[in-house]
């Protein structure tokens, strides 16, 4: 509970302090897609065995997971809450 009520008060200053966070976060967000798609392209581009397409299907994967936390923190920041309700 204490961990949550740090993160909270955090983003409430983080938020204050830097207004534009959120169009930088959502910038990143979506160059964090840009490399997914990028992955994806070259797992189907792969002509080598099923071993390098899965691994860059995983990077993919991995980048778009990265984009939806940029995304949550950034909803978490502009709304100053710093829990997940």
């Amino acid at each position: 509970m204490m961990l949550a009520t740090s993160v909270s008060s955090l983003t409430t200053l983080l938020a204050g302090l830097f207004p534009a966070l959120a169009t930088v976060m959502y910038a990143r967000a979506e160059q964090y897609r840009r490399r997914a798609i990028e992955a994806r392209q070259r797992a189907g581009q792969s002509k080598d065995d099923a071993i390098q397409r899965s691994n860059f299907e995983l990077i993919a994967e991995s980048w778009i997971e990265l984009a939806e936390q940029v995304e949550w923190l950034e909803r978490k920041l502009s709304s100053g809450k710093g829990t997940d309700s």
